[in-house]
């Protein structure tokens, strides 16, 4: 996905319009590889936030361990903040940040510190998006976005997805998880917002997304968290 199609443009605006002048609004992408759609992400806030707090973090893998992540990329997208020590490095307000450590999922759930306002999964399109999305249910906030990529009809059995061993497969377990129908049983504390199509249904090449939002609805105590 380059850039930010319409749709999930006019999302992120209307999600901005509810922040707070005084409260950091926070955004997360999780497989940020290049940072192209990110950097969008980060134009669009800074653009609405204007002199008001906003932080935007990328997570993927260390380079030479990450599928696509081209540092390259990454500095053309004006990425100014790269850590690789979350321990000791948090990510600054204002400042685009990419985090690439060997496990951010377990940074995410048990470390990142920060409430999150709009997630974008966007990792390995297989079994690794149900996971994200687990790393991520905790810090998000009430009324929330989180936006899986490459949702659409068509996406799916396409593309090989070598880290997941398995073809794109998002609408298999954005299912499985309870957040859209046909499912075993609804997810506690979420909402199917719908499905942002993509240009690809009509012409070009940009895919779908599922869009989810969290609502004042307890979550589980103790979720499934099994994905099989």
């Amino acid at each position: 996905m380059s850039g930010v199609g319409p749709v999930l443009e006019d999302l992120l605006r209307q999600s901005l319009a509810k922040c707070p002048f005084d409260q950091c609004y926070t955004l997360v992408e999780v497989g940020s590889a290049g940072c192209t759609t990110l950097r969008a992400f980060k134009d669009i806030i800074s653009e609405v936030r204007g002199l008001a707090p906003w932080r935007v973090v990328g997570f993927d893998l260390p380079v030479g361990k990450a599928w696509s992540l081209d540092m390259d990329e990454v500095r053309r997208n004006g990425v100014e903040h790269i850590i690789t020590e979350p321990e000791i490095q948090v990510p600054f307000e204002n400042v685009l940040s990419l985090i690439l450590i060997d496990d951010p999922r377990q940074y995410i759930q048990d470390t990142f510190p920060f409430s999150i306002q709009f997630a974008f999964i966007d990792g390995s399109h297989g079994k690794s998006c149900g996971l994200d999305f687990l790393a991520l249910e905790r810090k998000i906030s009430l009324d929330g976005l989180v936006i899986f990529h490459d949702y659409g009809i068509i996406e799916q059995g396409t593309d090989w997805q070598a880290f997941d061993r398995e073809f794109i497969s998002v609408r298999s377990y954005v299912h499985r998880l309870g957040l859209a129908e046909p499912c075993n049983e609804k997810r506690k504390g979420w909402r199917f917002v719908g499905e942002a199509r993509g240009s690809r249904h009509v012409v070009g090449d940009g895919n779908s997304a599922a869009v989810v939002q969290r609502t004042s609805e307890p979550l589980e105590e103790q979720p499934n968290l099994s994905l099989d």
